[in-house]
C-alpha cells in the first residue's frame, strides 16, 4: 500500500485524528524507550531523528501540538501518523550517527495505538512532493498553516 496524506481539514472531515492521549506522553516503559532513543545519536540506527531539547516536557509540548495541528499520513502497512510542522528548528537527523541536516517537523506515529505512539523529528524535505489525497493542495504548505 502507498503512503497517503491529508490535510488537517480533510483529515478531518473522514474522521482519521484519533483522541489524543490523556496524562504522561512518556509514561510506559515503551514511551520512556522512544523518549530516550529520539533524544540521542545512536551509530547503529540508518536514520534517526534526534530532538534538540532532551526534557520530557519540550517532548509532551510538541507531541501534543502536533496531535492537534497536524497533517495526517496513512503509512504503508495502514496506519496512522500525524506530520507538522514546528515553525522553528526542533532537532536534527543522522545517519549513523553523522549528522544529515536539521529538523522542523515532527513526526507523531502509530497514533491508532496509544501505547505504542511516540513522536520524533524529520526533515520538512521528506513532505515537499506529497499533496493532499482529496482537496490537492501541497501537503507540506498544509502544514504550515495550522
Amino acid at each position: 500500500m502507498a503512503k497517503e496524506y491529508y490535510c488537517r481539514n480533510c483529515a478531518m472531515q473522514h474522521n482519521l485524528i484519533f483522541k489524543p492521549p490523556t496524562g504522561k506522553v512518556v509514561g510506559s516503559k515503551k514511551h520512556i524507550e522512544k523518549h530516550k532513543k529520539h533524544t540521542g545519536v545512536n551509530p547503529n540506527e540508518p536514520i534517526l531523528g534526534v530532538f534538540l531539547d532532551l526534557s520530557t516536557e519540550t517532548y509532551r509540548h510538541l507531541f501534543l501540538d502536533a496531535w492537534e495541528n497536524g497533517g495526517v499520513e496513512i503509512g504503508d502497512k495502514g496506519e496512522t501518523n500525524l506530520v507538522w510542522a514546528a515553525g522553528e528548528y526542533i532537532g536534527d537527523v543522522h545517519r549513523f550517527s553523522e549528522l544529515v541536516g536539521p529538523t522542523e517537523v515532527i513526526k507523531v506515529v502509530l497514533t491508532s495505538d496509544l501505547e505504542k505512539t511516540h513522536a520524533y523529528p524529520v526533515s520538512k524535505s521528506d513532505y515537499n512532493d506529497k499533496t493532499c489525497l482529496d482537496c490537492g493542495r501541497g501537503f507540506v504548505n498544509s502544514l504550515s498553516e495550522y
